[in-house]
């Protein structure tokens, strides 16, 4: 694994295929494997799941940890082995980001809400499931503040939250608004550069151009600087009501997100840290990396046949999923995968647009679940037809 990247987007195509295998045997046992392979090439042709399962990225374990929670729950067996398989999936999953705690635990929330019957009987075990992906996502959280310790000291989930959240504050004036209220209140960074400043939460994170990555500066400082800036941020009603307002209109936005590609741009500069690490750590495989499409193309990858079918697909999927509802066999069989599958797209967009900032790459590596779920419930619906004719003929 040291060296060849490839090997990583082998390992989490495997991972993606065996995901999708036992979501297919837990909905359809006696199946033959025609259906799991039907499913997985519909994906590969209509949405951005080929996408994401290819790319050096964590992106891909959100939806899959959507998809291995829903297993958890769904899966009436007790048996040992397979629970603690499932849960060390999910365990690993959750670490590959830290939304995912975020995410992960949101639904875990809202099921639990809408379970609250089923945890107070220990129905299918639910009452255990739940406590038990508190407890990983517990772990995810320890494990990390391990880790950040280890390194350097400091016993935190993370050490650039504080960034992210003010970047995410700059795409509103929030954050100057702010700033230029309070500067001669509080210590708040780059306040005497305040115009210098970008006005969007890429701009400031990763743009040459931000005080943020001038020559000299320390990012972890400046994110334990803006620690308590954002803590009387969030003290004072009227920005706080303004974060919110905020973040639901952001999650609307990002909601609407579906187009595949975004972000697989060029990284020919050599300052730029993908550019650098492969260089580093991977040099026998940099002059593929150099040489390949997305380096050498104008737009990288970012123009593509998904992103043009990407819209249909997505909307299309939503109808099916709603029309779908209307039958009462798709809601016996298929509600709670439906439940677990539109509560973690919701949660994304949520975390991501709220603590992050609306962008289609964020969105687009879980919309795929929505085509997944239109797809089995197209299959449930065509299903229920043959039955009902099989049983009229007889």
């Amino acid at each position: 694994m040291q060296a060849h990247l490839w090997v990583t987007i082998i390992v989490q195509a495997l991972i993606t295929f065996w995901i999708l295998k036992k979501l297919v045997q837990q909905l359809y046992p006696n199946k033959n494997p025609i259906l799991l392979y039907s499913i997985i090439l519909l994906l590969s042709i209509l949405t951005g799941l080929p996408w994401y399962t290819a790319q050096i990225m964590p992106d891909l374990f959100t939806a899959l940890g959507v998809l291995n929670l829903y297993l958890i729950f769904a899966n009436k067996s007790i048996n040992f082995k397979e629970q603690l398989l499932l849960h060390l999936i999910l365990y690993f999953t959750i670490g590959t980001h830290y939304s995912n705690i975020l995410i992960i635990g949101g639904i875990i929330f809202i099921i639990t809400l809408f379970n609250i019957k089923k945890i107070w009987q220990n129905t299918d075990q639910y009452r255990l499931k739940t406590i038990t992906t508190t407890i990983t996502i517990i772990a995810v959280a320890l494990t990390h503040a391990l880790t950040n310790y280890s390194q350097n000291g400091h016993f935190k989930m993370s050490r650039g939250s504080n960034l992210f959240l003010a970047a995410k504050c700059l795409e509103s004036p929030l954050l100057k608004s702010y700033m230029k209220a309070n500067m001669n209140r509080i210590d708040i960074p780059f306040a005497e550069d305040i115009d210098s400043i970008p006005n969007s939460a890429c701009g400031f994170l990763w743009s040459a151009n931000s005080p943020l990555n001038q020559i000299g500066v320390d990012r972890v400082q400046i994110n334990e600087a803006y620690g308590p800036v954002l803590k009387d941020l969030f003290s004072q009603s009227y920005y706080r009501n303004w974060f919110i307002e905020e973040a639901i209109h952001s999650t609307i936005e990002q909601l609407k997100y579906h187009k595949v590609g975004s972000g697989m741009v060029s990284y020919k500069d050599s300052t730029n840290g993908c550019y650098y690490v492969i260089k580093q750590y991977y040099d026998n495989e940099f002059n593929q990396f150099y040489q390949s499409k997305q380096q050498q193309s104008t737009f990288g990858l970012e123009d593509n046949y998904h992103k043009y079918i990407s819209e249909w697909v997505y909307y299309v999927s939503i109808l099916v999923i709603i029309l779908g509802l209307f039958f009462k066999r798709v809601r016996n069989h298929l509600s709670p995968l439906i439940l677990f599958i539109v509560t973690g797209v919701f949660m994304n967009a949520f975390i991501t647009s709220s603590f992050a900032n609306v962008y289609d790459r964020l969105q687009v590596r879980v919309v795929w679940l929505l085509t997944l779920m239109a797809l089995i419930i197209l299959y449930e619906f065509i299903r229920g037809m043959i039955e009902k004719r099989s049983n009229s003929t007889s």
